[in-house]
C-alpha cells in the first residue's frame, strides 16, 4: 500500500492551473531554496499518511476542472 506524506490540501484552487484544481502540498524536500514559500514543507518527520488511491478517489469526487503536475 502506497502512501503520501501530506503537507496539506487546496480545493479549490484557480491560481495554480486552468479552471478550479484540487492541489496537495507533499511534505518533504531536500532542496532549501533561498526563496521557497513553503519552507515548512521541508521536514521529511510524518505528518499526515494518506494511503494514495483513498486521496485519487477524494479528488476525483471533487470533479476538479483539471489534472496537473507542477515541476519547475
Amino acid at each position: 500500500m502506497m502512501h503520501f506524506n501530506l503537507m496539506g490540501e487546496t480545493f479549490p484552487t484557480v491560481v495554480n492551473a486552468p479552471g478550479q484544481s484540487y492541489m496537495i502540498h507533499l511534505q518533504g524536500c531536500n532542496l532549501g531554496c533561498q526563496q521557497c514559500f513553503n519552507p515548512e514543507s521541508w521536514s521529511f518527520k510524518a505528518k499526515k499518511l494518506v494511503n494514495v488511491e483513498e486521496l485519487a478517489d477524494k479528488i476525483i469526487s471533487h470533479n476538479p476542472d483539471s489534472l496537473t503536475n507542477y515541476r519547475d
